[in-house]
């Protein structure tokens, strides 16, 4: 399992194929990979590609939480105006 091969495909229907696997090429398991040395991390390959992630830029989610708290204090504060008149009015 886990294994990719050369096939010829021998015949083929709506839900299914049919092939015959060819002998002269080399089978190859793409899910085998070397592990890492002790303490490296997955991901980062040097010092100059940390510097420029994402984690130093500020992400669109961010930005559009600042914009939507900016609103809702701006929606409370003109509610406590509206009831301050309301209430000076009576």
């Amino acid at each position: 399992m886990g294994k990719m091969v050369h096939v010829k495909i021998t015949s083929a229907g709506e839900h299914f194929q049919m092939a015959r696997v060819l002998r002269e090429t080399q089978v190859h398991s793409p899910g085998l990979v070397e592990p890492l040395p002790k303490g490296a991390v997955s991901g980062v390959r040097t010092k100059h590609a940390h510097d420029s992630t994402a984690q130093d830029r500020a992400s669109p989610w961010s930005q559009w939480k600042k914009v939507a708290v900016v609103v809702l204090i701006a929606a409370v504060l003109i509610d406590v105006l509206r009831l301050v008149y309301l209430w000076t009015r009576k």
